[in-house]
C-alpha cells in the first residue's frame, strides 16, 4: 500500500501512526434535498452535530461535516430518511500529536506566511 501511495502526485510523505498519538478527522460535503416541510429538520440535525451549511439552493442545501468517523456516519443515519442525493467523503486524515513534524519547516514547499 505505501509503495502505491507514493506514486499518486501529491504524496509527499507516509508515516503510520497507529501507535502515536494523534489527532484524526474526516470530511464529508453531503447534499439533501430540501422539500419545504423537510428543511427546518435539516437545519437543526446540522446544529445538532455541529456541522455547517455551505450551499443552499431552492431544492437542496449541501452540508459540511467533519469528525471522526462514527460522528460522520451518525449524521449520515439521522440524514439518509431525508433524502440524501449525494455524498463525498475523504476518508480519516491524520496528524502526530505535538511538536513533531514529518518534515523539516525549511522544506515546507509553501509560503508559511500564508500558513495561520
Amino acid at each position: 500500500l505505501t509503495s502505491y501511495l507514493y506514486k499518486l502526485v501529491n504524496v509527499i510523505q507516509i508515516e503510520d501512526l497507529t501507535s502515536k498519538q494523534m489527532v484524526t478527522r474526516d470530511l464529508a460535503l453531503i447534499k439533501v434535498n430540501t422539500a419545504s416541510e423537510k428543511r427546518a429538520e435539516i437545519f437543526q440535525m446540522v446544529e445538532v452535530f455541529r456541522a455547517r451549511i455551505v450551499d443552499v439552493t431552492s431544492h437542496s442545501v449541501i452540508v459540511e461535516i467533519t469528525g471522526d468517523g462514527e460522528k460522520i456516519d451518525g449524521f449520515v443515519d439521522v440524514l439518509r430518511p431525508l433524502g440524501i442525493v449525494e455524498m463525498v467523503r475523504t476518508g480519516a486524515i491524520a496528524m502526530e500529536r505535538g511538536s513533531d513534524s514529518l518534515i523539516n519547516t525549511s522544506e515546507l514547499l509553501f509560503d508559511s506566511a500564508a500558513v495561520a
